[in-house]
């Protein structure tokens, strides 16, 4: 199975505050490209169903059969996800960060690109 990889990392501060098993489920949700947006940021997931769209489905790919409320709960207690009504949720930009290298690329290109 080839390695997932993508453009955002957690950060500090959801290292500190997250448990575990929402630490699985923020990572997968900045990993997987089904719950990405256009671009490459995570996107918006909703709060009902069971599909790649939704939060349920997420924890459930993410192998915590059972637990989406617990981790959802716990993601809005510390301020990490926020309701986008009608039923949307929405990962706080302070949950990640760029990948280490992913700048570096994007100011490497920049760098490149003046030099034409």
């Amino acid at each position: 199975m080839a390695e997932r990889r993508s453009p955002w990392q957690l950060t500090a501060l959801a290292h500190v505050l997250l448990s575990d098993a929402a630490q699985t489920v923020v990572g997968l949700w900045l990993v997987d490209e089904r719950y990405r947006d256009g671009c490459e940021a995570p996107g918006l997931l909703f709060l009902a169903g069971n599909d790649a769209k939704s939060f349920a489905g997420l924890v459930h790919q993410a192998g915590l059969w059972g637990r989406a409320m617990e981790i959802l709960d716990e993601l809005i207690m510390v301020g990490l996800v926020r309701r986008d009504p009608p039923d949307g949720l929405l990962l706080s930009r302070a949950a990640y960060t760029p990948a280490i290298g992913a700048e570096r690329g994007k100011t490497e290109l920049a760098i490149l690109g003046e030099n034409r």
